[in-house]
């Protein structure tokens, strides 16, 4: 019996998995000016183009900057390199009757290069924040957040 627990007490170390509190992430943005605390940071893991080249893909354990960001511009920079521009409705909590209402929209500009593709780190992202208090009565503010890498 002893040899069985002593084997279970080395063996478990071993096929333990690293939680939260061990995870770093590929990229954290955060924002230059204030902001609500839930636009705050941007954080994500990769990123990559889907093989048709029309999304461009965040992926992301623990961050919440995630999914496939249409792309609606694209130019070749030289035969290496290809600039893109993806945009994505992140924030969309819009009331339909006359309720408060918000909407965020980013749009990322990043360069994938033909041998490493897209570094998480060499992104241009902003997020267009728009409020209203009163979806009927009232104007929409609207706030244009620039985001830069967290050192």
């Amino acid at each position: 019996m002893k040899k069985l627990i002593a084997l279970i007490a080395l063996v478990c170390p071993l096929i333990a998995s690293a939680g939260p509190e061990d995870y770093s992430p590929g990229a954290v943005y955060q924002a230059t000016s204030p902001v609500p605390y839930y636009l705050m940071n941007l954080v994500f893991d990769t990123v990559h183009l889907s093989d048709d080249e029309s999304k461009l893909v965040f992926e992301a354990r623990y961050g919440n900057f995630t999914g496939e960001f249409n792309v609606t511009e694209s130019s070749r920079k030289n035969e290496d390199k290809v600039r893109y521009t993806a945009e994505k409705v992140i924030l969309n909590q819009w009331d339909s009757g006359c309720g408060s209402g918000e909407l965020a929209k980013a749009v990322v500009e990043g360069i994938s290069d033909v041998s490493t593709g897209i570094s998480a780190k060499d992104l241009t992202i902003t997020v267009t924040y728009i409020t209203v208090a009163d979806t009927c009565h009232s104007r929409p503010q609207t706030q244009v957040i620039t985001y830069k890498l967290a050192q």
